[in-house]
């Protein structure tokens, strides 16, 4: 998965590429000319690697590409293609970022509640009590150790499911 913070803003420099080419189509320059305007090599129909290196995910270069071999097939203004595939991605990052938002709150509750047995050792500790000597005694406190280590392993990678599914399922629409 790629780093967070340049995804959103390669993805505005992407849709504000073929903004400019979609401008420039529509007040009539050719599509060689204004694809060339953002460094992208093109006779009727862009070239996908040139596409991509705009900062494109593969399936937003390749909706580029197809919109615009669409056009020239039907001879219709690709201008109007590309400013749908323009607002298409806008809001698709707009909505990765919504998804990442709103599962925020379950990763921070997620990291707290695996440190927080932690935090209640050292507080014992800072408190004056010696919780490590029973949790280490052999017995009981053995045995409560043990399955709340398997507790927290498990629901550790249960949380982890759970949030890898919400982001696939976020993905897919």
């Amino acid at each position: 998965m790629r780093g967070r913070g340049g995804e959103g803003a390669a993805r505005t420099s992407f849709v504000a590429a073929v903004g400019e080419v979609a401008a420039a189509l529509r007040v009539g320059a050719s599509p060689p000319t204004a694809w060339a305007r953002v460094g992208v090599r093109c006779d009727a129909v862009p070239v996908l690697e040139d596409v991509t290196r705009l900062g494109a995910e593969p399936c937003h270069a390749a909706a580029v590409v197809a919109a615009t071999r669409l056009a020239a097939d039907l001879g219709a203004p690709p201008s109007a293609l590309l400013e749908r595939v323009a607002l298409a991605v806008a809001r698709d990052a707009e909505a990765a970022a919504q998804r990442r938002t709103a599962l925020a709150a379950p990763r921070a509750t997620t990291t707290l509640l695996t440190w927080l047995p932690l935090g209640g050792l050292a507080l014992g500790v800072a408190l004056g009590a010696d919780p490590l000597a029973r949790l280490l005694d052999g017995g009981g406190g053995t045995a409560s150790a043990l399955a709340g280590l398997v507790l927290a392993i498990v629901g550790r990678r249960w949380s982890a499911a759970v949030l890898r599914s919400a982001e696939r399922a976020g993905e897919e629409w």
